[in-house]
Formats: C-alpha cells, structure tokens, sequence
C-alpha cells in the first residue's frame, strides 16, 4: 500500500464538471495554443467533492500497489449557437474511439498528514457494523451520493422516454423550485 493510503486527510473527487459553451462569444484561449476562439466555455465544478474517499490500484510502474483513487475527468458539455438555441445538453464528451470522459486515476491528494490522517474503520468495517456506505463506496461500488441533476429528469411512459426540466438553464443550475431558485 501507498503511505498516503492511510496519511492522508482527504481526497478531492470530480463527479460531473459542466462546461456551457456559447458560439460567437470571443474569447482569449486559456491554454497552450494561445489566440482567440469564438466559443466561450466557464467553468463550473458543481460537484467538486472532498467526502469521497476511494481505493483502487496503481499501474504495474508502481507494482499495483493500493493507492487512493479519484474520478479526474468527470466532464459533461452543454452548447448554445448563434441563435441561442441548445444544440446539446450536458452531454459527457466521447472520442471516436469510443471512451467517454468518466475517468478513475491514482491520485496523490496532496494532504499527507502525520494526524488527521484516515481512521480504521475508514477502510475496515467497524466494530458496530456501521460503515457499510463507507465501505461500498471504498471499494467503488457507489452509494448514489453525488447526484448531479441535470437539466431535465428522464422518466419512463408507457410510450417510450420523456424529458421533464427540472432546473434553470443558467448557470449554476438551480432546481426549479429549490431555495436557490
């Protein structure tokens, strides 16, 4: 096992990062190619998470040892054309090979402690049998903790799949009818 397995204090974890694009809003590019472009992208981690703690292994580089996981990549996309229409809605980004964004990595947290690291029964069950979330969730299994709602909610008919909205289309994304509504 990694030393940080146990010394850390915690992790951050991405579960579904939205960029909204907008066409014909210039903009200076952010990274290396420097220049303009014409769509305009903000950047907003809705759910950016630190309660999530997940183990995993390494690559064979580090001998698969046990090392502390993250989602790294968890990226949906939205686009608004020059008539202001929505072209896409929160869609995950997927290459012509067929990979999705969603990534699982190794992930050094940066937060090695000598204190404040993990407790026992943040990886073993515990003596009152009261982790079972920890664990599921632990062992990647999910526990339906981040629950990123999107801009509509699907539902089943009996005639096939309908949209319902659910929230605003501005960001951050507000549920109709929440207090942030």
């Amino acid at each position: 096992m990694m030393c940080i397995t146990c010394h850390t204090s915690w992790t951050t974890s991405c579960g579904g990062c939205h960029l909204p694009i907008q066409a014909n809003w210039k903009t200076e590019r952010h990274h290396f190619e420097g220049g303009e472009t014409r769509n305009f992208a903000t950047y907003n981690p809705q759910v950016a998470r630190n309660e999530i703690f997940q183990l995993g292994r390494h690559s064979t580089v580090k001998n698969n040892i046990i090392a502390p996981i993250r989602s790294t990549s968890a990226l949906v996309l939205s686009s608004t054309n020059i008539n202001r229409e929505r072209i896409y809605i929160q869609q995950p980004p997927i290459a012509s090979s067929g990979y999705s964004s969603q990534a699982f990595a190794p992930h050094y947290p940066h937060t090695e402690r000598r204190t404040e690291t993990k407790t026992c029964t943040d990886c073993h069950l515990s003596a009152a049998n009261d982790n079972n979330a920890i664990m599921a969730q632990l062992l990647l299994h999910g526990t339906n903790y981040i629950n990123f709602v999107g801009y509509n909610a699907w539902t089943g008919t009996g005639d096939g799949v309908e949209a319902v909205t659910v929230t605003e289309w501005d960001e951050p994304q507000a549920v109709i009818g929440s207090y942030l509504h």
